[in-house]
C-alpha cells in the first residue's frame, strides 16, 4: 500500500506525512497548529497546516498468520486477510462461512469499514437463516 498512496501523495499533492504523538489541535480561524512529539526524531513539533487527518498506522494485525492458521482462511501478500475484489461479495474470506470487514483486509476508511461491517452481518444473518445442510459422512 505503501507505493500506491504515500509516496505518489507526497509527490503529487504535496502531502506531509509526520508519524508523531499529537497533544493539542488548535485553530487561529484560518490554519491548523499541530503540536505534539515527533517520535522518529523524539522532539516536540508545533506545525502550522491547512489540513490534519489523524490515522491510526495501517500494519498489519501481527496475529494474523495465526488467526489465518485457526480459521483456515488465506492472507494476501501484505498479511492481510485475503478477500474477493467485488462488490458482491465483499465481506467473504476463502473459506466459507467465515466474514471479514474493515481494516483486516488492509487499509480503508471509517465509511468502508462500516459498510464492510454491514455487509458481513448481512452475509453472516443469510448463511444462518439458510436451511441446514447435513454434513457428509
Amino acid at each position: 500500500y505503501e507505493g500506491a498512496y504515500y509516496w505518489e501523495s507526497q509527490e503529487e499533492h504535496k502531502v506531509k506525512y509526520i508519524k508523531a504523538r499529537i497533544a493539542e489541535v488548535t485553530s487561529d480561524g484560518k490554519r491548523l497548529l499541530v503540536k505534539g512529539e515527533d517520535t522518529l526524531v523524539k522532539r516536540p513539533i508545533s506545525i502550522p497546516f491547512d489540513m490534519v487527518v489523524h490515522a491510526i498506522g495501517m500494519d498489519p494485525n501481527v496475529d494474523n498468520m495465526t488467526l489465518s492458521a485457526i480459521f483456515d482462511v488465506k492472507l494476501n501478500k501484505y498479511g492481510y486477510v485475503d478477500k474477493p475484489s467485488t462488490y458482491l461479495h465483499m465481506a467473504e474470506t476463502s473459506r466459507p462461512g467465515v466474514f471479514v470487514a474493515g481494516a483486516a483486509t488492509g487499509p480503508e476508511t471509517i465509511d468502508d469499514s462500516i459498510a464492510q461491517g454491514h455487509a458481513a452481518a448481512i452475509q453472516a444473518l443469510n448463511m444462518l437463516r439458510s436451511p441446514v445442510r447435513e454434513a457428509a459422512e
